[in-house]
């Protein structure tokens, strides 16, 4: 087997812990093996990621992918590339969404300068929105999108929805949309062009199914599944929970 360079970890449910918890072993582990480059790969935005603690153990000048491959960034805020969303995607978007089926929607203005959000007035008791930059106003949130030309949107869909000639991918109910051909596959793409490493030199850390797209773009990456919800993936390692992904990459590492 090549030897590991870079390992692309997702967040929620796959090495994180509760919301921001970094299990003790994998903190350790990544402190000590400071010849690996550990990449982080999550639809979070730049704010959301900075609640996890790993500019703690991570260097500030560290590239990572948010939003769903459409920004990469330093740990320390700096931008490397970004792929926005383009006018008729957005205009698409817009003119076939039904809002009933949305009980929120939200984009990152750029890296540091918060989110906006439309909030559906009818069902926002289920969840514990920002109340800065939001709305009640659908055509509102729209006129913001125009002006600050968003890398990704994501919303909270309630029932089926038809976002046919769009770029999605969907989480349960929690559905991402960025540009064309950008996804966590195009953004692990771009990392390793800049790191001049290949994929069988890289190990990816998942759980869930909007990191199918780095799996399908890197057919030869190795592959931690944790969790078992993913059952049609095959995976050179797995691990029940975060807890156990240190012990397993201990023993090819």
């Amino acid at each position: 087997m090549s030897k590991i360079k870079t390992v692309f970890m997702d967040l929620d449910g796959s090495t994180l812990i509760e919301k921001n918890i970094i299990p003790d072993d994998l903190r350790n582990l990544i402190i000590q093996r400071k010849d690996i480059n550990w990449v982080i790969a999550t639809g979070r935005s730049y704010p959301s990621l900075i609640k996890a603690p790993f500019h703690e153990i991570l260097p500030a000048n560290s590239i990572h992918i948010v939003e769903g491959g459409a920004r990469l960034v330093t740990l320390g805020g700096e931008l490397f590339k970004e792929f926005l969303l383009k006018p008729d995607e957005l205009q698409h978007f817009f003119k076939i969404i039904d809002t009933n089926a949305i009980d929120y929607i939200y984009y990152c203005h750029k890296i540091h300068d918060g989110q906006g959000w439309f909030r559906n007035p009818l069902i926002e008791l289920k969840f514990q929105l920002p109340i800065r930059s939001s709305t009640h106003n659908f055509q509102e949130f729209e006129n913001w999108t125009k002006e600050t030309t968003p890398a990704k949107l994501a919303f909270y869909r309630n029932k089926e929805l038809n976002l046919e000639h769009l770029n999605w991918n969907i989480n349960n109910n929690y559905v991402d949309i960025t540009t064309a051909d950008i996804d966590k596959g195009s953004g692990a793409k771009e990392m390793l062009l800049h790191l001049g490493h290949n994929p069988d030199e890289a190990v990816f850390i998942f759980n869930d199914y909007n990191d199918l797209p780095l799996i399908n773009a890197l057919p030869t990456i190795k592959k931690l599944k944790v969790g078992n919800l993913l059952n049609d993936v095959q995976a050179e390692y797995t691990a029940e929970s975060p807890l156990q992904v240190a012990e397993v990459l201990k023993s090819f590492l």
